[in-house]
């Protein structure tokens, strides 16, 4: 196996420079940052809207699509984007699974399984109402990745504006 060893001077100067410069670079990256993430979040959005039927999946997936850019504890500007829990209704009793569960699924697809009782772990649990013991097959769904093809197509673009938006502040 073959070994190197590589010496690097003048980090220490730059750093420096870096901390000397009267510049906000956190405002800059987070509004660099929230320029990008703003079309990928909409194309999810319209993905979602043209991939769907009416109903929860639509309605309640679009509204739990969005973006977040923000400093954690240590001062680490994070930035997410993607299907979160819908604010408006976080505890619907009506509902057993939540948007960002049910994103999985349809980015991921479903396989056909059986919903018998002996199909649990252990053959172990109640039947569920109107389940015979054969059990039911339940259906496959092809998978509509509504998330990762508007990331993959838009991800490029974070990097390009953040280098162009540093590029802007710092001096030349």
């Amino acid at each position: 196996m073959a070994k190197g060893h590589i010496t690097m001077s003048g980090m220490d100067a730059i750093i420096k420079e870096l901390n000397d410069l009267e510049i906000d670079m956190v405002d800059t990256v987070r509004a660099s940052l929230t320029r990008s993430l703003t079309p990928i979040a909409n194309q999810m959005k319209s993905n979602a809207v043209s991939m769907f039927n009416k109903g929860y999946s639509k309605g309640r997936m679009v509204a739990s699509i969005g973006f977040h850019v923000g400093l954690n504890y240590d001062g680490i500007i994070t930035a997410s984007v993607g299907v979160y829990e819908y604010s408006k209704a976080p505890n619907d009793p009506t509902r057993r699974i939540n948007a960002p569960l049910l994103a999985y699924f349809y980015e991921t697809g479903i396989q056909p399984h059986s919903t018998a009782n002996t199909a649990r772990a252990g053959g172990k649990g109640r039947k569920a109402q109107g389940q015979n013991v054969g059990g039911v097959n339940g259906g496959s769904v092809a998978p509509k990745p509504f998330v990762s093809s508007a990331f993959y197509a838009g991800s490029s673009s974070i990097f390009i504006n953040l280098d162009a938006d540093l590029n802007n502040i710092l001096p030349k």
